[in-house]
C-alpha cells in the first residue's frame, strides 16, 4: 500500500515538473513579432498656400510658391516644432 502511494506521488511530481518547465519555456518565447517595418504611401494631397498636413511626428507645410507656380517652398517641422532641414 505504501509503495502504491509512493508511485502516485512520483507521477504527480513528474507532471508538476513538466508543467512548470512548460510555463518557463513559453514565458520566454515572444507572442508576436513584426515581419517587417511598417510603411505607408499617399497618392495625392491637396493643400492651399500656408496649409499643412501632419504625418506621425512631422508637420509638412506648403509655405510659398514663385510667381509662375513652378517652384514651391515646403517646410517640414518635427514634433517639438523645430524646422527639419
Amino acid at each position: 500500500m505504501n509503495l502504491g502511494n509512493k508511485l502516485v506521488e512520483e507521477k504527480k511530481m513528474k507532471k508538476l515538473s513538466l508543467i512548470m518547465m512548460s510555463l518557463l519555456i513559453f514565458s520566454l518565447v515572444p507572442y508576436a513579432e513584426s515581419a517587417s517595418v511598417g510603411k505607408a504611401s499617399i497618392d495625392q494631397i491637396m493643400l492651399g498656400l500656408g496649409e499643412s498636413a501632419t504625418f506621425g511626428d512631422y508637420k509638412i507645410q506648403f509655405a510659398d510658391v514663385d510667381q509662375s507656380w513652378t517652384q514651391a517652398l515646403i517646410k517640414v517641422y518635427a514634433k517639438d516644432g523645430s524646422l527639419v532641414t
